[in-house]
């Protein structure tokens, strides 16, 4: 917005409600400003300008200033949800402010005073709680990044869940950190975005938020904290380091200036060490579709595949494992065995499922109900779910002998709350409003003193009904109604056929319609007037209620979210035994050694898109004298499926989930490395052949022996001679020097003589098959070497002129000879 509009000399100008929005607007300058008027949020000049094409609403005009008409457009109160989810998506936030008095409250201080509003909430990308606004299966993360001496600390929070952590990372794991996250808005520390390398990793994220270097410091972050936790130190919590309070501690400082004071709930911080985890760096996600397919979307992705899960908190749950699978044996296969008990026992796993099934998400409904931005429904939520926690308690309590220890170890985590559920079923009505202010959401029963306001305001209902039909009498009108909208309140309504029989001086003309007229009398104002005092006291008797109720919640609130988390994490393995059986997947060996063995693997979306049956199986046996194997072969025989389906089997057996093979021995991997495919990077000015270039070097400066790498067709960007030549070498950088379990895939044949050389290198190829005249693939991997790449047979069956097809096998035998 021009900041000429803020200044002083001009308020005389204009009404004292727009200097109050211009007031308003000045501390929000950042922000799109939803102001509050009556029914309506207005927005004014720039920001109506910029909402109104986006929200595909009127732009029309209030007031003027310096003499130019003032823009404006405005949304419905109740619908802003659906408005702000336009704005969210865009990119924008938004400043919430509210009315905090009625326009009748403002009139007893002065009769020209302004009605005091004020901004409750700032609505951002990373800060969203509605479930209307949010994804129920995605995590929502707000991240902040920061560093100390070269060391990096990243903080991110779900503020929809109360999910807390930090972690300290090197730079260069900073995108696959930040690509595993998925933040929708990042908070970063400026004196970062003084290194290029972070700068161009965050330059692929939407919504980036620079913060002075200040907001981070020590004292100042670690004071938050300690004030927010109430608590006198962190070392209860973790040990963290510098950055890392840093980090966390202006993450929560941004959360209280966007929230107000209106704070959600938030778990205890909890430190992650990346070293745990299996590393996937972004552009290895994108290569083999983790989350998300070639074009963004979700169709045809491992997620959507693996993802069998029957409540949301089950579901962002599967999101952040995929992201974060592990290296730790026991856990790992704690959580293959957890898998085998429900794969075993389909009595109980379908019981089990079809109980969580119906379970709400409490998470987010908890965390709206802490922030006090609640409705009855979220109440009503956690009653629910008490309710499931409770009976899949009972279920496993019953199911003692089935269940092995990690599983029997999760039933004490399902607290029961009996007390809590029967107040809040004794509570609330069966049928709920959507907001508070609406009332009726208090069963009858529940309070005396509400239901004998409630008795009083229907007696007062009863003596209007009686009084029109005491009109009706008095004026021989049958069809005489009492009725009642915002603007006149209530009042007498006959046709205009009857008008002249109203002749009586008690009857007080307010309205004139084409076909009906409208009356007030003294005794009709007199009851409106009781009535609206009665419904004053049932709605802020109802709110007190219903606010007695939140904190009862509220105290219960970590073991309510413990049970939530334990839910959740059921969900996750029974889903995976589900996934199993219909899948036909098998449990994996999963151990520290160096095998990587998959015997008859399938890739788990590629077999479902094809005919049942008709996917093509293939081993892969990475031992410690042959862990890598240098496969040739055309285009469009299966290489890059093969290549892709043992990485991401390594990933299934690695969040505990059974694999698409007939048999799995998996040495665990502490990072999968891809580069397959190519695309130019435009932004960055980058070719393809520099891409290409950049990932491999990557790949070469961070894998380890225990990773896992898989390569299509480097060196291809270039020349044949220098291509080749960069391929030779980075093979036997890999053998040599990583030593990493190795999947490369390539048509330069002459690296063929490389296993007389290379000690742990083997030679496959994809099978063809050729009869009368006609190339088949054979889509199998075997033992041995490709002699023709068949690059002509391929382009045959894309359709390219018979001529170009002719001619290209001309020139062919040409070169051969």
């Amino acid at each position: 917005m021009n900041n000429s509009i803020f200044k002083e000399m001009e308020y005389n100008t204009i009404t004292p409600m727009m200097q109050q929005y211009l007031s308003i607007k000045f501390q929000h300058k950042e922000q799109l400003l939803f102001y509050r008027m009556g029914d309506f949020y207005e927005l004014f000049f720039e920001d109506a300008i910029i909402a109104a094409p986006i929200l595909d609403i009127a732009l029309t005009k209030r007031g003027q200033q310096d003499g130019q008409n003032i823009p404006m457009c405005g949304v419905p109160f109740h619908a802003a949800e659906i408005y702000l989810q336009k704005l969210i998506k865009k990119g924008f936030s938004v400043a919430i402010c509210e009315q905090l008095e009625t326009p009748q409250e403002a009139k007893k201080r002065s009769y020209k005073a302004v009605v005091r509003r004020e901004v409750v909430r700032i609505i951002t990308p990373g800060t969203l709680m509605e479930d209307v606004l949010l994804s129920p299966k995605s995590n929502n993360y707000l991240a902040a990044i920061t560093n100390f001496k070269d060391n990096i600390a990243v903080a991110w929070v779900e503020i929809s869940t109360g999910e807390f952590s930090v972690s300290s990372i090197n730079e260069s794991a900073i995108s696959a950190l930040l690509s595993n996250l998925s933040p929708q808005e990042v908070i970063v520390d400026d004196m970062l975005l003084k290194d290029e390398q972070i700068r161009n990793t965050l330059s692929v994220l939407n919504f980036v938020t620079p913060k002075p270097h200040s907001l981070f410091d020590l004292k100042r972050t670690q004071a938050r904290l300690l004030n927010f936790f109430k608590i006198n130190s962190l070392t209860g919590f973790d040990h963290f380091t510098q950055q890392e309070i840093a980090a966390a501690g202006c993450l929560l400082e941004y959360i209280q200036y966007t929230q107000k004071h209106s704070l959600p709930y938030l778990s205890k911080l909890k430190r992650i060490n990346q070293d745990k985890f299996l590393l996937i760096d972004a552009m290895t996600k994108k290569h083999l579709e983790i989350e998300k397919n070639t074009l963004g979307g979700k169709n045809n992705s491992l997620l959507e595949v693996l993802d069998k899960t029957v409540t949301a908190t089950g579901g962002r749950l599967l999101s952040r494992q995929l992201n974060f699978p592990l290296i730790d044996e026991k856990t790992i296969n704690q959580r293959l065995n957890a898998v085998e008990v429900f794969f075993n026992n389909e009595e109980l796993r379908g019981s089990l499922r079809k109980i969580m099934s119906n379970f709400p998400d409490v998470e987010r409904a908890l965390s709206r109900i802490y922030s006090r931005r609640c409705a009855p429904k979220d109440l009503n939520a956690v009653k629910e779910g008490i309710l499931v926690s409770n009976q899949i308690a009972e279920l496993l309590q019953c199911s003692k002998e089935d269940l092995n220890d990690y599983l029997e170890s999760q039933l004490p985590q399902l607290a029961l709350f009996y007390d809590l559920v029967d107040q809040l079923k004794e509570a609330l009505n069966p049928e709920l409003p959507v907001n508070i202010k609406d009332g009726g959401y208090i069963r009858p029963g529940y309070s005396p003193q509400l239901d004998n306001l409630i008795n009083f305001k229907n007696n007062i209902n009863l003596k209007i009904d009686e009084l029109r039909d005491q009109y009706r009498f008095e004026t021989g009108i049958n069809n005489l109604k009492i009725q009642r909208n915002n603007v006149i309140g209530y009042f007498v309504e006959v046709t205009s056929l009857n008008n002249n029989k109203i002749n009586s001086e008690k009857f007080i003309h307010r309205q004139s319609l084409g076909n009906v007229t409208r009356y007030i009398t003294e005794d009709l104002k007199k009851l409106e007037s009781e009535l609206l005092v009665c419904d004053e006291k049932v709605l802020q008797l109802e709110t007190s209620i219903f606010e007695e109720l939140c904190e009862l919640v509220i105290a219960k609130a970590d073991s309510i979210v413990l049970s939530a988390v334990t839910i959740a994490r059921l969900d996750f393995l029974a889903s995976m035994a589900e996934l199993a059986k219909q899948n036909n997947y098998v449990k994996p060996t999963v151990d520290s050694g160096e095998n990587f063995i998959i015997k008859e693997g399938r890739h788990p979306v590629v077999e479902l898109l094809m005919p049942k049956g008709e996917f093509t199986t293939n081993n892969c046996i990475l031992e410690a004298n042959n862990n890598f194997w240098l496969i040739t072969g055309p285009n469009m025989a299966g290489k890059s499926t093969f290549l892709r389906q043992n990485a991401i089997i390594a990933i299934m057996a690695q969040i505990g989930s059974f694999v698409p093979a007939d048999e799995a021995h998996i040495g665990i991997v502490d990072k999968i490395f891809s580069r397959i495919g190519s695309g130019d990077n435009i932004a960055s000015g980058q070719s393809t052949f520099m891409v290409e270039m950049l990932e491999t070097a990557y790949i070469l400066n961070n894998a380890t022996k225990n990773s896992l790498v898989i390569l299509d067709e480097i060196g291809r960007g270039t020349s044949t001679y220098d291509g080749l030549s960069i391929a030779w070498s980075v093979i036997e950088y890999l053998h040599n020097i990583n030593q990493s379990k190795v999947l490369f895939a390539t048509h330069y044949h002459e690296l063929n003589s490389l296993e007389e050389t290379l000690s742990r290198l083997w030679c496959y190829n994809v099978l063809v098959q050729e009869w009368d005249g006609k190339t088949v693939f054979l889509h199998k991997v075997a033992k041995g070497r490709a002699n023709k790449s068949y690059g002509i047979h391929v382009a045959e069956l894309s359709g390219m002129p018979k001529e170009v097809i002719k001619r290209a096998y001309e020139i062919l035998r040409q070169l051969s000879q």
